[in-house]
């Protein structure tokens, strides 16, 4: 299964692309400062972090991912 990160994904633009991203079968890491990103779907990982932190952004993805990889990023 191909693994999205998507920032922004609790409202708006992110939030849309992160629900294309799971209507096609992809796994998504979505990303934003809200605690509350409002995909209930089992193949979302929410990532409650700030952009601009670029070591909460590694670890949140590391946790998130394991020994997966990016196959896609949008931001």
């Amino acid at each position: 299964m191909p693994v999205a990160v998507v920032t922004g994904a609790a409202s708006g633009m992110g939030h849309a692309t992160a629900a294309m991203y799971l209507a096609q079968g992809w796994q998504v890491v979505g990303i934003d400062l809200a605690a509350d990103m409002g995909q209930a779907h089992p193949d979302f990982q929410p990532a409650r972090v700030d952009v601009r932190d670029r070591d909460a952004i590694a670890s949140a993805l590391a946790d998130a991912l394991g020994d997966r990889s990016i196959d896609a990023v949008a931001n």
